[in-house]
């Protein structure tokens, strides 16, 4: 995105059209109005409350929603299960995510959806990361689901994280912290080395400083 150096000021529409050419140059889709939406950054938000009005930049027909995962254990899905950074990153999961119909035009019956099996591997000393790995053996998803691995590609499901900030005016208030999940090359940093494995302690996700109790939601968006 392309800022004035005063934060507070839209970029002006030169900007705009200069980000939609790079944007066709490089065969990138259109930013995701649900990304802009959940993107809860105190200092952008008048920028991105105008790029949202932007059609060239924006995709406004919502044909790449945000889709939450749910946790998955022998085919029944736990869509009330909670979620912490600490569950995340030290303990296997099998994550659910449906697909609105419309986005592949299935017309087979039950839900579009794909599963991910996320497996925690340690980076770096006081460093977690992740190793995500596509499931497409149908066998394996829930009754009354099925997949689409011919064209839903591996390359094409980014994962985010959404966080829940005291600061926030309503409590577990949810915001997609920063980039993308599968571009952090540092994962998860433990910043308070000298603290007991069952202490909720400090981490640091990217730019983001959490507590490792903190809840979270695991977010996908499609290429």
């Amino acid at each position: 995105l392309c800022f004035h150096k005063d934060v507070n000021r839209l970029a002006d529409q030169s900007a705009y059209r200069r980000m939609n050419e790079i944007r066709k140059e490089r065969l990138w889709n259109k930013i995701s109005l649900d990304f802009l939406r959940n993107w809860k950054m105190t200092d952008s938000e008048n920028i991105i409350s105008e790029l949202c009005k932007s059609e060239d930049i924006v995709d406004d027909m919502q044909t790449n929603k945000m889709l939450v995962g749910n946790v998955v254990s022998r085919s029944e899905i736990y869509k009330l299960m909670p979620l912490t950074l600490r569950t995340l990153f030290f303990s296997e999961k099998v994550f659910f995510f449906e697909l609105p119909k419309k986005h592949l035009n299935c017309t087979l019956d039950g839900s579009c959806s794909f599963m991910l099996q996320i497996t925690p591997v340690l980076g770096s000393e006081n460093s977690r990361k992740l190793k995500v790995q596509y499931r497409v053996n149908q066998v394996e998803y829930p009754r009354g689901s099925h997949c689409h691995s011919d064209r839903i590609k591996a390359g094409d499901i980014h994962l985010m994280l959404m966080g829940s900030f005291q600061e926030l005016e309503k409590e577990n208030n949810f915001a997609l912290l920063g980039g993308a999940l599968t571009w952090n090359d540092k994962g998860l940093q433990i910043i308070s080395k000298d603290s007991s494995a069952d202490e909720n302690h400090k981490v640091q996700l990217g730019i983001w400083k959490l507590w490792i109790d903190s809840p979270i939601k695991l977010v996908a968006f499609l290429k």
